[in-house]
């Protein structure tokens, strides 16, 4: 499993790049964050982390 976790706001890499990527991989979930930009893990630590034991079963 593949979990992607993209910024709205990311000037290096669109929006419109995350969806392609996630497709080439067979079991690939994808969550976007509005107000993130490049930065997903410092702009929206706290959702992120949540994503991230979701992702894991640790909730």
């Amino acid at each position: 499993p593949t979990l992607m976790l993209w910024g709205e706001r990311d000037v290096a890499l669109g929006k419109e790049l995350a969806q392609p990527s996630i497709e080439l991989c067979a079991d690939g979930q994808l969550i976007f964050f509005p107000k993130a930009t490049h930065w997903v893990q410092h702009d929206e630590a706290d959702a992120v982390n949540e994503a991230l034991a979701v992702f894991f079963g640790g909730e």
